[in-house]
C-alpha cells in the first residue's frame, strides 16, 4: 500500500476581532448567534433539566431566552426547574415576571398562566391562583381547579366565579 503524501490545507487569518476585548467580543458573538444556537440551548437545557442538572439547565434556558422565539418557553422551563428543585417563590417569580411581558400570549401564555396558577395553589395563594386561572377558563383541568378552589374554605371573600 502506498502512502500520498496529504497536502496541508492554508490557514485562514480571521482578523475581524482583532484588537476586541474579551467582553466586547462575547456580546458581540452573542449578538450575531443564529437562531439554531438558541435552538441548540434550549435542547441542552431541556437534556440537563431531564437529567437533573438544574443549575446547568437554566444557564443554557438563560442564553435561549435572549432568541426572540424561545423567550417564553425558555423561561417557562426555568421556572419549571426551580419548581423541580422546590424553590417554588423563585419559580413564582419568574413565571410573574414573564405573564406581563407583551410576548406573553396565544398557547404559550396560556400554559405559562396555568403552571403560574399551579404554583399559587402550592403556595395556598387562593386568589391570585383562582384570578390567573380565571384568565385562561378552558385550558386543560382549570374549570375542575376553579370548581375545587371555589369548594375551599377560604373562597369566601374571594369573589370566585366559576369558568364556563
Amino acid at each position: 500500500v502506498t502512502e500520498t503524501p496529504q497536502q496541508e490545507t492554508p490557514q485562514v487569518i480571521d482578523d475581524s476581532t482583532a484588537g476586541i476585548s474579551k467582553p466586547e467580543l462575547g456580546s458581540r458573538q452573542e449578538a450575531l448567534a443564529a437562531p439554531s444556537d438558541f435552538e441548540a440551548h434550549f435542547t441542552l437545557g431541556v437534556a440537563y433539566k431531564n437529567m437533573g442538572l438544574f443549575q446547568e439547565a437554566r444557564e443554557e434556558f438563560d442564553r435561549a431566552q435572549k432568541g426572540e422565539s424561545y423567550y417564553l418557553e425558555a423561561s417557562l422551563m426555568t421556572a419549571l426547574c426551580y419548581k423541580e428543585e422546590g424553590c417554588l417563590v423563585q419559580a413564582l417569580s419568574e413565571l410573574e415576571l414573564v405573564s406581563i411581558d407583551p410576548r406573553c400570549h396565544g398557547t404559550r401564555g396560556q400554559a405559562i398562566r396555568y403552571e403560574l396558577g399551579l404554583l399559587y395553589e402550592a403556595e395556598a395563594q387562593w386568589g391570585k391562583a383562582v384570578a390567573t386561572f380565571q384568565s385562561i377558563p378552558s385550558f386543560h383541568d382549570v374549570p375542575k381547579r376553579l370548581a375545587v378552589l371555589h369548594a375551599h374554605p377560604s373562597a369566601e371573600g374571594l369573589g370566585l366565579r366559576l369558568a364556563s
